[in-house]
């Protein structure tokens, strides 16, 4: 009998629990801030042309270490355990009638962290609070997709050797020839990784070093 109460309570402190954490991070989820960022367009055009030279290789370095200070956000035991860990979120818009524009965001909570990194790691850019934007209209047919690989997730899709261009320029090339009227939105979700899953990634790491793995994910 103590056993089935005790296995009683447990369950519905679990399924407290759960509730909590899901009215909690919805709540969160609303409550996202994003920042414009403009960057100069200061790669030259024979650069552009060479594909992946050196001074983009050092950005992609750049790029790296600023990822790598958004994977340590402060963040409490409590907050962790009701909100998970915290989200970060990248999009490219391209709006109707032309422009495409670059964006940042997180919890307000996180935000002044946020800006202050892409400072740190970008000092030419210029950071802005953007006003609550959305690409759909009334009436608007919507495509929607997403992509996830099909194993190996702790593996990078690929790295600078297997670049023959910079990516960016590939993504905002093809949404610049999107029609006038129509808009498009590409975002990321990052969120740090898990204990597990950060001791999957170090074993890739080191086995690719070891040269018994490829260090790609196998599509």
């Amino acid at each position: 009998m103590l056993i089935v109460t005790v296995f009683a309570v447990l369950l519905l402190a679990y399924v407290v629990l759960r509730s909590i954490q899901s009215r909690a991070r919805l709540s969160r989820s609303l409550d996202i801030q994003m920042l414009q960022v403009l960057l100069p367009k200061d790669i030259a055009q024979e650069e552009r042309e060479e594909g992946i030279g050196d001074s983009i290789k050092e950005r992609i370095g750049v790029a790296e270490q600023f990822l790598s200070t958004l994977s340590v956000l402060p963040t409490s035991f409590m907050d962790r355990i009701i909100y998970g860990r915290p989200s970060i979120v990248f999009e490219i818009v391209a709006r109707p009638h032309g422009g495409i524009f670059f964006y940042a965001g997180t919890y307000r909570k996180y935000i002044d962290h946020l800006e202050k990194q892409i400072y740190a790691h970008y000092p030419e850019a210029e950071v802005t609070l953007a006003d609550e934007y959305t690409i759909f209209s009334l009436h608007d047919t919507v495509r929607i997709a997403t992509l996830t690989l099909r194993r190996k997730q702790y593996l990078p899709i690929a790295t600078y050797k297997e670049l023959e261009v910079d990516p960016m320029q590939a993504l905002t090339g093809a949404m610049a020839k999107i029609q006038s009227t129509d808009a498009a939105l590409i975002q990321y979700v990052l969120q740090s990784a898990s204990r597990r899953q950060a001791h999957r990634a170090a074993r890739a790491a080191r086995r690719t070093v070891q040269g018994k793995q490829s260090d790609i994910s196998s599509s």
